[in-house]
């Protein structure tokens, strides 16, 4: 990592190093006592030592978030909370079926997680990899090999409130 060479003989408000910010160069400027780093300013150059991103040129209200466009358009929009919300399977494990409904265990419909990826699952408490140990196909998960008898199951998914 180079070394930071500051000014050995600043000025109060001295920024350093000069200029309106470069990007991927963090700036600071002097107290009177130490160097103290300087803060993104919302639509100033100097943001561009932090990221590429185009900064809004007002604050978010209570309740609302950060968000971008593919563009690294910055704005603020209305948070939303999401819920987990838990999920059975319709059977039990017995060593040799592999695939099985999944089931709002509230209802006891069936359920399609939205996306079908959005889904964490856990067989006897130990989490399962999407990619090697189960695949979801619209409202079913087959497992790559089938759950042993008595198995434990518990799968949830985040879904956004409006």
């Amino acid at each position: 990592m180079a070394a930071i060479n500051f000014p050995t003989i600043p000025v109060l408000n001295e920024i350093y190093p000069p200029g309106a910010g470069t990007l991927g160069v963090s700036q600071w400027k002097w107290d009177g006592t130490k160097w103290n780093t300087i803060p993104v300013f919302v639509r100033t150059n100097n943001q561009l030592a932090y990221n590429n991103y185009i900064w809004p040129n007002t604050s978010g209200t209570t309740g609302q978030q950060l968000e971008t466009d593919s563009f690294g358009n910055l704005y603020w929009d209305n948070a939303s909370d999401p819920s987990f919300f838990a999920l059975s399977i319709q059977g039990a494990f017995d060593g040799i079926q592999s695939s099985f409904p999944l089931i709002d265990p509230l209802t006891t419909n069936v359920y399609t997680p939205d996306p079908t990826s959005n889904l964490a699952v856990f067989l006897g408490g130990v989490a399962q990899d999407p990619i090697t140990a189960y695949s979801v196909t619209g409202n079913v998960i087959s497992f790559t090999q089938a759950p042993l008898a008595g198995t434990d199951f518990f799968a949830f998914t985040v879904i956004q409130q409006p």
